[in-house]
C-alpha cells in the first residue's frame, strides 16, 4: 500500500488541527523545514494519546510539527505535542528520528522546547536544532536579503538536569563522573572523535553499559 494512502486512511482519526499557513515565509531563502517532504511518523500527545502513520513535518523556525489532513492540507496540532518520530524513508533504520519536550528549561529553551534524542539511557543525549531568520544587506545595496540559518546544540540530560556541553573530549568528559577514566579509556582505545555524531552516540552509549 502506498505511504500517502497508509497515512490519509490513518487520517479518519481524531487529531484535531488548526490551520497552518507559510504566509510569513515569504522572500525568504531556503526552507522552515527539517524536510521539505511529508514524513511518515508517529505522535505522542501530552494526554497520552498515540497516533501512526500519521504524515508530519517539522517547522524548525516555529518548534512545532505539523500533519497532513485527509484533503491534503498542512494542519497544526490543537493539543499539545510530547513527542513525535519521523522515519524517513532513505534509511533503513526503523526507528526514525525521535524529538521529544518536557525537560527543564535552559538557556532560551522551556519544556516545550523540542530536542532530538540521540541516546537515550541513565544519561540522555540531546540534539537541539533551530532555524533562525536571518537579515543580511548586501554593500551599497538598498535592499534586505533575507535566509534561514540553521543551528545546532548538544546537550545531556542527567539526574533530571539538562545541561549544555561543548562538544569536545574535554566538554563530555566533565560530565560522566566517576566513569570519567573509563570513558576516557574507551574514547582513546576506539579512536573516537566527540565532534563526529556519530562517535558522541557510541560514547554515550557505552556511558548508560557502566
Amino acid at each position: 500500500m502506498p505511504l500517502l494512502t497508509k497515512a490519509q486512511n490513518s487520517l479518519l482519526y481524531d487529531i484535531t488541527g488548526r490551520p497552518y499557513r507559510e504566509t510569513s515565509y515569504t522572500n525568504i531563502e531556503g526552507s522552515p523545514f527539517l524536510t521539505d517532504i511529508w514524513i511518515n511518523g508517529t505522535v505522542k500527545l501530552l494526554n497520552g494519546k498515540v497516533y501512526k502513520d500519521v504524515l508530519l513535518k517539522y517547522d524548525l523556525v516555529a518548534d512545532e510539527p505539523i500533519f497532513q489532513s485527509k484533503n491534503q492540507q498542512p494542519l497544526r496540532f490543537v493539543e499539545q505535542v510530547a513527542e513525535f518520530n519521523l522515519v524517513f524513508p532513505e534509511t533503513d533504520s526503523l526507528q526514525g528520528r525521535l524529538f521529544r519536550n518536557g525537560f527543564k528549561n535552559t538557556d532560551t529553551y522551556t519544556s516545550k522546547t523540542f530536542y532530538e534524542v540521540l541516546e537515550e539511557g541513565n544519561m540522555t543525549l540531546l540534539k537541539r536544532i533551530k532555524q533562525e531568520i536571518n537579515e543580511v544587506r548586501p554593500f551599497n545595496s538598498a535592499s534586505v536579503t533575507r535566509n534561514f540559518l540553521e543551528a545546532e546544540a548538544y546537550y545531556i540530560f542527567h539526574n533530571a538536569e539538562i545541561v549544555r556541553f561543548k562538544k569536545d573530549k574535554a566538554g563530555l568528559l566533565t560530565l560522566t563522573g566517576d566513569q570519567e577514566p573509563m570513558v576516557e579509556k574507551f574514547i582513546s582505545q576506539n579512536k573516537l572523535n566527540v565532534k563526529n555524531e556519530a562517535d558522541l552516540i557510541r560514547i554515550v552509549k557505552y556511558y548508560n553499559t557502566l
